[in-house]
């Protein structure tokens, strides 16, 4: 954890390559947000938001204790037959995770715009996002979707099935070149870090970040 002392506590987050600093306040019912700092590298710039400029400031609810357990969070069977029958995958496709709407800030370019069109019936105070976006694709034969989202302790295992048109395929559908789900804050429990791993259909990591709080 970057730092925790009394009331007060600092989340580092890690998403799309850069690194933000969350500094949080105790409250009664969780931990509330006060400034998230973006980390300054080579390719972003150090950036600071102050509570005021975004909306959604109760980060962090009392999670539901779940210890050991694995518990299904979101199942979906509509990507049982896809498969990606390319050599590779787009150099841009992207996974990720929102804690609050990027909307409300200057950090929307970081995002897919196909998956910012998508937030309007998110409510951030009581939800986050998980999310994934293809990339740079035809605009149709192709697709991604969020298969399943499995939580063990503070491990969430998020399934990813993607799908690419067979040569020679004709009638070719709508191109899905995103998806996300979003699940309830009272799953986290940032007591101990949060890894949240995306893999394939296969078990293959594909993306792995971990949330902490750092003594």
């Amino acid at each position: 954890m970057l730092s925790l002392a009394g009331n007060k506590a600092t989340v580092q987050v890690q998403t799309s390559g850069q690194t933000f600093k969350v500094d949080l306040t105790k409250k009664y019912n969780g931990w509330e947000i006060t400034t998230i700092r973006g980390v300054g590298s080579s390719k972003y710039p150090a950036t600071y938001i102050p509570a005021s400029m975004f909306p959604y400031t109760n980060l962090l609810p009392k999670p539901v204790p779940n210890i050991g357990q694995s518990k299904t969070l979101f199942e979906s069977d509509q990507y049982n037959g896809w498969s990606w029958l390319e050599n590779s995958y787009p150099s841009d496709r992207t996974f990720g995770i929102l804690l609050q709407d990027p909307r409300t800030n200057d950090t929307i370019d970081l995002y897919p715009s196909s998956v910012l069109n998508s937030l309007d019936n998110i409510d951030f105070s009581k939800q986050f996002v998980l999310y994934t976006s293809l990339g740079t694709v035809s605009s149709q034969g192709y697709g991604i979707g969020i298969e399943r989202i499995l939580q063990t302790g503070n491990d969430y295992t998020v399934t990813v099935r993607a799908k690419s048109p067979a040569v020679g395929a004709a009638s070719l559908p709508t191109t899905k070149s995103s998806d996300l789900v979003a699940i309830e804050r009272s799953t986290l429990d940032f007591s101990n870090p949060v890894t949240i791993t995306f893999v394939d259909a296969n078990g293959v990591t594909l993306s792995k970040y971990t949330l902490t709080l750092r003594y």
